[in-house]
């Protein structure tokens, strides 16, 4: 019997510590999976799998979620995806990598364009500001240890401010955290966020 992607995917295991049990949710986070009720998808896996552990899912999306609210911060929602999808593809994190491709697409309004930036930045036509924000985060992320004054120069050289250069580095540091979990628990990426990347 030939089994559909569907039925395949209904198989497959989500994360290595499991997921957690809708039937038995704490009230809170009862409420955030109803929150997707209806939305193309469904709960996201990643939320599923942190859900495991309902402190951990509270810490991580008090400040996933202030870092993602497009009125928080001054650098653009196009730049915060932009930095998660690159940090997120050196550091070899899939879900994450995938999950921000499409949050850049989103802003884009190209899913090609998004998946070149992803795959490698610096063969993408971007303007100076986007590629010194790229070369920035590459660096927060392999080689935290040798960043210089000159480094913090070029961002400003391309336009940003002190306080945006700090909003770059938060991002780019915060998904070393992020992809640090998801990629040991091996989160499996949701469904749509293949059919993004057919579209």
């Amino acid at each position: 019997m030939i089994m559909t992607e569907t039925a395949v995917r209904a198989t497959e295991r989500i994360s290595r510590l499991g997921i957690a049990d809708e039937d038995n949710l704490p009230p809170r986070v009862a409420a955030l999976y109803k929150n997707f009720e209806g939305a193309p998808g469904g709960v996201p896996n990643w939320i599923k799998a942190l859900a495991v552990h309902p402190d951990v899912l509270r810490r991580f999306l008090g400040y996933y979620e202030a870092l993602f609210t497009p009125t928080n911060g001054t650098i653009p929602m196009l730049e915060r995806e932009m930095i998660a999808a690159v940090v997120s593809g050196i550091n070899g994190c899939t879900y994450c990598t995938m999950h921000h491709t499409g949050g850049m697409a989103g802003h884009l309004g190209s899913s090609e364009r998004a998946q070149r930036i992803a795959h490698n930045y610096r063969e993408v036509q971007l303007s100076d500001r986007e590629r010194a924000i790229c070369d920035f985060s590459v660096k927060v992320t392999e080689a935290p240890d040798r960043m210089h004054d000159s480094d913090f120069e070029e961002l400003r050289t391309a336009g940003l401010t002190d306080e945006e250069i700090f909003e770059v580095l938060e991002v780019a540091a915060f998904f070393s955290f992020s992809n640090r979990l998801a990629t040991p628990l091996a989160i499996l990426p949701d469904s749509a966020l293949y059919d993004f990347q057919r579209s």
